[in-house]
């Protein structure tokens, strides 16, 4: 099972029905009634009020594309039972930011070249295959857009993204402006045949207290955290991930259980790569700061011993089969 938009990718893409010049209205109004209803399993927080499919090409596409869009909301919720919390941000990054954001551009460039845009449809005056073209691409786009806000807003714990309006999608996806009145509407309460499932998420309320100072006082040989740190507040946000992916307590002391004195190594070469800590210290003039200082300085803070697992790491080729083996930790940490 995986998150991929394969139908709305081959109509975009592919199959571009836009271009089909022969299919008549007794055969979609054939393939229509052969084609089976996609039912969501869980009730969903938005729903779509799109015009009314008036005639047998509209029907079959408003049809294929809800059952599309309710597959995939199916998929995910699937996904997300099944995972645990670094797999679920890995499964939410990656659907807003890579498998929607892309259907969302190529329907921008579907609507542009081919003049599929909404007013096209409420005009008494378009030509009739025109028109049904762009009310099934509009569709197909409106419900992108719906596909987006129910994700995200159903979890957003997980975001790490600012979380996006509907306004906001149409400014950074769409040319044409949106319609007066919202196509997307607060869903109607569905009979489900039992509760829906529900997702453990994690309380949104903060659990863990950054400190964006020195916790264990000064140390000789150490560096301290206002010498060595580039912005405080981007290495909170570091340091939240370290505390929600299970690698320090709420007291800063590194968890000690299988796998995490390698995934910790892993975490300090990615912090460094992300380049949260200064060149040079501020007042110890022209002298570098090295990975040596960066491993000192993070063994002390989370009361850690990572330095045989950190060094075997210097070898670019054991890091990066480390983390094509676990390919959610780079995306986790901020930059």
């Amino acid at each position: 099972m995986n998150n991929t938009l394969e139908l709305y990718h081959n109509i975009l893409l592919v199959q571009q029905p836009w271009l089909d010049n022969t299919t008549t209205e007794q055969k979609f109004h054939q393939m229509l009634h052969e084609l089976p209803k996609e039912n969501l399993v869980q009730q969903p927080l938005y729903e779509l009020a799109f015009p009314k499919p008036l005639t047998a090409k509209r029907k079959y596409y408003h049809l294929l594309f809800a059952n599309e869009a309710n597959r995939y909301i199916n998929n995910l919720h699937t996904l997300m039972n099944q995972a645990g919390d670094d797999e679920k941000k890995f499964w939410i990054h990656d659907t807003l930011t890579k498998k929607l954001k892309d259907k969302l551009n190529q329907t921008e460039t579907v609507i542009s070249n081919n003049n599929f845009q909404l007013a096209i449809v409420a005009d008494k005056n378009s030509d009739k295959k025109q028109a049904d073209d762009a009310y099934t691409i509009q569709y197909l786009k409106y419900q992108l857009i719906r596909l987006y806000l129910e994700i995200q807003n159903s979890f957003s714990a997980f975001v790490k993204e600012d979380l996006l309006t509907e306004e906001d999608i149409h400014s950074l996806y769409f040319s044409e402006a949106p319609p007066q009145t919202s196509f997307i509407i607060e869903a109607t309460p569905l009979n489900l045949p039992k509760p829906a499932t529900a997702i453990a998420v994690k309380d949104q309320e903060p659990k863990f207290n950054a400190i964006k100072a020195d916790i264990r006082g000064e140390q000789k040989n150490i560096l301290p955290y206002t010498e060595i740190i580039a912005k405080s507040d981007r290495f909170a946000l570091v340091e939240e991930e370290l505390f929600n992916t299970g690698l320090i307590d709420s007291q800063y002391g590194f968890i000690k259980k299988h796998g995490n004195v390698e995934k910790m190594a892993a975490v300090y070469h990615i912090i460094i790569q992300k380049k949260h800590f200064n060149p040079f210290p501020f007042k110890g003039g022209k002298k570098k700061i090295t990975d040596l200082h960066i491993r000192k300085f993070l063994n002390s803070r989370y009361a850690a011993n990572i330095d045989k697992e950190f060094r075997n790491f210097k070898k670019k080729e054991a890091l990066q089969t480390y983390l094509d083996n676990n390919a959610t930790l780079a995306l986790l940490i901020p930059s």
